[in-house]
């Protein structure tokens, strides 16, 4: 077992009384999590949900719920759009914002759309779009 983290040391020989494991305790075991942290700040997960305004009329109008709050569109195909729009965007801003190479974001998007059971009747639609800077940060 790896131990990382800054308190690490503290609970060391507790941790081998309970456990029964080899435990490692790398130099450098204090800044582990902060390397972590560092690192996961080149990720950023933006989710949107689709749904029709009112089931009775499900093709009239729609509503994208985000982080940003609830839009109305007259089409789906619109509010899908405007939410793979939305996600590209609001990934880039927070790659700059926290001064990543916006160049190296590789960009994912799942989309599950969801149906009434033996109909092809829309529910609702998750989009997830995932934004996963490659390069380190870029330079100043």
């Amino acid at each position: 077992m790896v131990l990382i983290g800054g308190p690490v040391v503290a609970y060391l020989e507790g941790m081998r009384k309970l456990i029964d494991a080899e435990m490692i305790l790398p130099e450098f075991a204090s800044v582990g999590n902060a390397a972590g942290a560092l690192a996961a700040k080149g990720v950023r997960r933006v989710e949107m949900l689709i749904r029709p305004v009112s089931m009775a009329a499900p093709n009239w109008e729609f509503y994208m719920y985000s982080e940003k709050g609830r839009e109305s569109f007259d089409e789906y195909e619109e509010a899908v759009e405007h939410a793979l729009r939305l996600g590209d965007e609001t990934i880039h801003k927070y790659m700059k914002d926290a001064n990543m190479d916006s160049d190296s974001v590789k960009i994912e998007v799942k989309k599950d759309e969801l149906f009434m059971e033996n109909s092809n009747t829309l529910i609702e639609t998750r989009i997830v779009v995932l934004g996963v800077a490659e390069h380190a940060e870029k330079d100043e």
